[in-house]
């Protein structure tokens, strides 16, 4: 048994000594992490080409842009315009988090102060509302009675000295 022990042990020694002293192609973890960096190399060398395709583009198109007569100063405008609104935007943005930090600071109860005790629940309609209503009642009775229009028949004939004959109102 233990002669198969020792056996076993110098194998082992073995596949050690030569796992320390053979080459990291040799195992499988780095083969894997080669693999992949070559593959994350390839993408970024697309991405690259990628991006010098969409530059150049860009270039030829501004330089299309510049010779075009009167472009240059709508461009301008056009830009003045796009940071006026992203200043808005970050303004807006801006009042948004702070109305939403308001509205959660409001929101729990620890921010609940008594101002008054209330008096009661029903809607209240002060003195001077009902004055000012009453007042605007007799004013406009006063103004009905005080008209100096013609209202009835007789007023008419007296005032014109001819009979009416018939009246398109209401009948008296």
């Amino acid at each position: 048994m233990q002669d198969q022990v020792q056996r076993e042990s110098s194998v082992v020694a073995a596949a050690e000594k030569s796992a320390v002293a053979g080459s990291p192609a040799s195992s499988t973890s780095y083969a894997t992490s080669v693999l992949a960096k070559r593959n994350a190399e390839a993408v970024v060398a697309g991405d690259r080409a990628k991006l010098a395709a969409i530059d150049t583009q860009l270039a030829t198109e501004q330089e299309h842009l510049r010779d075009l007569p009167g472009t240059g100063s709508t461009v301008n405008l056009l830009r003045a315009e796009r940071d006026a609104a992203k200043a808005s935007y970050t303004t807006t943005i801006g009042r948004l988090t702070d109305t939403q930090a308001n509205q959660a600071a409001a929101a729990s109860l620890g921010s609940v102060v008594l101002l008054d005790h209330a008096l009661g629940a029903g809607p209240r309609i002060p003195r001077l509302a009902i004055l000012l209503l009453a007042l605007t009642i007799t004013v406009g009775f006063l103004v009905d009675i005080l008209d100096p229009g013609l209202r009835s028949r007789e007023a008419i004939e007296k005032l014109y000295g001819i009979p009416v004959i018939d009246n398109l109102g209401t009948r008296q």
